[in-house]
């Protein structure tokens, strides 16, 4: 969440019933729902986890500067 968006949680007896978040924010949940719930995306993640636990990475500045050629 951006620092100068709002929440507002609404409660029912001192319970957390329903949360209102803007427009933007939601549409950014969504879309952070959908690349979780590709399994194609979430393997690539577990891929780059584990070679980045390897030793396989390498740093960033390396990849762009590499890319830059």
């Amino acid at each position: 969440m951006k620092k100068n968006e709002t929440l507002y949680i609404l409660t029912r007896f001192g319970k957390p019933q329903a949360l209102i978040v803007s427009v933007e924010e939601y549409e950014e949940m969504q879309e952070e729902l959908a690349l979780l719930s590709n399994p194609e995306h979430i393997a690539r993640i577990a891929e780059a986890r584990a070679a980045y636990r390897s030793g396989e990475s390498i740093p960033i500045e390396d990849y762009l500067s590499h890319c830059r050629r």
